[in-house]
């Protein structure tokens, strides 16, 4: 199966295509997206990572599009984890502005189709359940997309019609996108045929030969899985749908044959077919940074985005939460000046996803007792925070600590929003005016605070020295009279 493989007749598998892991991390780099790694069915290893845009959670204040994708690899290579299709799902999280579930699944040949479905199914049902905290607090409860390139294409195919067949309860698709889908089918079309000096990645005989191997000899090309019939395509219960073919691809006829299927259905779908000149299979994981693949992916984040009607993320009621008290508003003494500008009137701060656990947005309280001076002073702290310390997160800042949170994450915004399409130059000099001109007053504050505490230290000294000028006069008239 070269080049994707190699058995032995020992029935020993060595994978041909070189793969680099990649660890997850909670932490957010330079795109602004954390990500988690989650177990889902320790019997079978299916397992998932998800990726949150962190950036977007904070820059719209709602609850965002699911994507739960599949990655491709002919159903006998590629990982989840693996570098490439960990930085392509990455990509979709931050342009998208989405919650992406990738989908770790069994390979063939050491576990023949249809076991990558069953592990899918497994991992949709679950996505669907939005039992993961990440989830359950910043997915969309309406707004599930299927996504995935070419065998991952397919896969997200059969969790559609799976949908379809059972009827699941809670599985809402609002659409599918499929990036060179894996079909096939024993009647050649008019692409499969012709004769190209500058021929597609895979030839058409070697594709012949890759369903059979896949089912270990339980299928051919014409199989329903690898070549749907028009009825399964037509019924699909999505509404919205975005196929993706690339010119030179082998399986570009059955993209274009697809897309028009859907078309045809009942439920007036929309579907957009995108067609990228002069490239061939799966050519945006490995080439991203070229135009096409930034084009393409620009057509996605676009298709998801479509449906943004998400609501208002919301944090966990205040009855849940604790109250604060001396441990929590701490111990340091609270300065005259402090008071005053934590009494005047505040600009609203953003509540961001607590940057310490990344599973609950945080809240604002006001301190509420006297002890230390700190009545009326405003914090930020995370719903897992317990007021013993045994909470899942100790996520605790007064709001001047905050205001530093929300820098630190606007400094890992600024350069996606430098490079947001439709943004002028104009625009970005004049944001980052904006941005300088508020430095600059905080400077100012700043300076000026300092100079009132030098001043208060200076009348605070002054008035001990007339303290002991008039204690040493009352003494020397006392010892007079004596």
């Amino acid at each position: 199966m070269h080049p994707f493989l190699r058995t032995y007749r020992d029935g020993h598998v060595e994978r041909l295509v070189p793969a680099t892991f990649v660890p997850a991390s909670e932490a957010p780099g330079a795109s602004g997206v954390a990500t988690r790694d989650v177990v889902i069915d320790p019997a079978t290893g299916v397992s998932v990572r998800l990726f949150l845009s962190i950036s977007a959670v904070v820059s719209t204040g709602k609850r965002l599009p699911l994507v739960v994708y599949f990655h491709g690899g002919a159903f006998c290579t590629g990982s989840a984890f693996s570098e490439v299709f960990h930085r392509y799902a990455a990509s979709m999280s931050a342009r998208a502005g989405a919650v992406v579930v990738s989908v770790e699944y069994r390979l063939a040949p050491e576990h023949p189709v249809p076991a990558a479905y069953d592990d899918a199914w497994v991992a949709l049902r679950w996505a669907a359940s939005r039992s993961d905290p990440w989830l359950a607090y910043h997915a969309h409860p309406t707004t599930m997309f299927l996504a995935g390139d070419s065998a991952g294409a397919n896969i997200a195919h059969a969790m559609a019609a799976r949908v379809a067949a059972s009827a699941e309860d809670g599985i809402d698709i609002e659409g599918m996108v499929l990036l060179h889908p894996f079909f096939w089918g024993t009647e050649r079309l008019p692409f499969e045929t012709d004769r190209h000096d500058d021929g597609p990645l895979f030839s058409p005989e070697f594709v012949d030969t890759l369903w059979p191997f896949l089912t270990a000899g339980a299928a051919g090309n014409d199989d329903p899985r690898i070549n749907p019939p028009a009825e399964h395509v037509a019924s699909l219960p999505c509404r919205r749908a975005l196929v993706a073919v690339a010119s030179k691809d082998v399986v570009r006829d059955r993209g274009r044959r697809y897309a028009a299927l859907l078309r045809r259905g009942r439920l007036r779908r929309e579907v957009t077919l995108v067609e990228s000149q002069g490239t061939d299979h799966g050519f945006h994981l490995y080439r991203p940074e070229c135009a096409s693949a930034v084009a393409l992916m620009d057509r996605v984040a676009e298709f998801v985005n479509g449906c943004r009607s998400a609501a208002a993320v919301v944090p966990p009621p205040l009855e849940t939460t604790p109250e604060p008290d001396l441990e929590m508003a701490g111990t340091t003494t609270q300065s005259s000046s402090s008071r005053a500008l934590s009494t005047r009137k505040r600009p609203h701060l953003p509540l961001i996803i607590c940057p310490k656990c990344f599973r609950h947005t945080v809240y604002e309280r006001e301190v509420k007792t006297d002890e230390h001076g700190n009545r009326g002073r405003i914090f930020f702290t995370c719903p897992a925070r317990k007021r013993d310390g045994n909470g899942s997160c100790d996520f605790w800042e007064w709001e001047e600590g905050y205001v530093q949170e929300l820098e630190k994450l606007r400094g890992t915004m600024d350069p996606q929003e430098n490079e947001r399409p439709g943004g002028s130059e104009v625009e970005v000099q004049a944001g980052k005016k904006k941005r300088n001109g508020e430095r600059d007053i905080s400077a100012d504050i700043s300076a000026l605070v300092r100079i009132g505490r030098e001043i208060v230290f200076l009348l605070k000294y002054l008035v001990l020295c007339w303290l002991v000028v008039f204690i040493c006069l009352v003494y020397h008239v006392l010892m007079t009279m004596e």
